[in-house]
Order: structure tokens, then sequence, then C-alpha cells
């Protein structure tokens, strides 16, 4: 019986290492193997992604319909930023190709460009501000690690959003409780 019982919980922890979706690529580093896509729009409408083989996942697009009513996203506050991410868009291999980003801003100017994320996270790394002495390594993070994309009226921001499992000061790995990072990593007006 107890045998089975550390098979069932071996067999749990690999599930969880692969939904994890972090790779340790080398002692004391995190890095992308997989992640989640989040969108988020503000003052803008009509978003529209494309990244590696998945086209045109959207937000706030308007009806094409005559009189092509324009659902505009609310402004942008504060508590935005702090917010629990759910849901996302299936996941991703890190890296699958450009990310196309195309929008309206508020003034209803078509804004279209596109952004490399091998670029903006070099040797595939997650941005983060934990000791790496007390990241739990068997699974560093307890989900997927989110890309942000978020529209603001003219402005583009991307963040690396990601909950990282860590150890108590005392080592004892029952207590470890995960820590949210959560960086910019591009922003440009258009």
């Amino acid at each position: 019986m107890r045998l089975m019982q550390q098979k069932w919980l071996i067999i749990i922890g690999m599930l969880m290492m692969l939904c994890a979706g972090c790779a340790v690529a080398q002692p004391g580093v995190l890095t992308f193997d997989k992640h989640n896509i989040k969108l988020d729009c503000y003052d803008a409408s009509d978003m529209k992604i494309s990244y590696g083989k998945h086209q045109s996942h959207g937000l706030y697009e308007r009806e094409y319909i005559p009189g092509h009513e324009r659902k505009v996203a609310r402004a942008k506050q504060p508590s935005d930023d702090t917010k629990f991410i759910n849901g996302g868009m299936l996941y991703y291999r890190a890296f699958e190709g450009p990310l196309y980003v195309q929008w309206h801003a508020l003034d209803d100017s078509v804004i279209k460009t596109s952004v490399d994320l091998d670029e903006l996270f070099p040797n595939k790394i997650i941005p983060h501000k934990e000791d790496t002495k007390r990241i739990y390594w068997p699974i560093p993070t307890p989900r997927l690690p989110f890309i942000v994309i978020e529209v603001n009226n003219r402005t583009l921001n991307i963040y690396s959003d990601v909950d990282i499992l860590l150890l108590p000061e005392d080592g004892n790995v029952s207590n470890k409780k995960s820590h949210r990072n959560r960086a910019l990593v591009f922003s440009k007006t258009y």
C-alpha cells in the first residue's frame, strides 16, 4: 500500500512539473519553457494579436454591421496592475515567433506593431526579484508564467507575471509560499 502511495506522489509531482511552465536551464536560473498569454486593453478597441500559429485573438472588437458600433475599453485603474490573473489563452512554447499586435487607439487610429519575445527575454530567462536560494526548485512555479500584453490608448506594454514558490527562512518545505513577480519588460508609445 505504501509503495502505491509513493508511486502516485511521484506521478502527481511529475504532472505538476509539466504544468508549472518553467525549465531550469542552469542551476539558480528560471527560464520559460511554456507560458500563457493575457491580453489587457484600456482606452482602446479592436485589439488583436497573432503569435506563432495562433491568429486573431481579440478584445473589444467592434461589430461589423451597419453603424460599426465601437466598443472602447475602460480607462486603466491603479488596481489593474495588482489584480489576480486568471484564464489566459491556452499555453504556448517559448517562444513561437514574432508577436503581432494591432489595435485602435482612443482617437480610432489603427496601430500595428510586432515584437520579438526572444529579444525581450534573452535566453528565455524569467525576470524576478526573489532570492534564488529560497526558490523551491523541484516545482519553482505553481502555474504557468504569464506574458501580459497590454494596450493603453497609444502605448503597448508587455509584462512578465509569474508566481514563484519560496521556502521560508527555516527551509521547511511544508511551509512554502507563492510570491508574485510582475515585471515590465517592454513599453512603447506609438
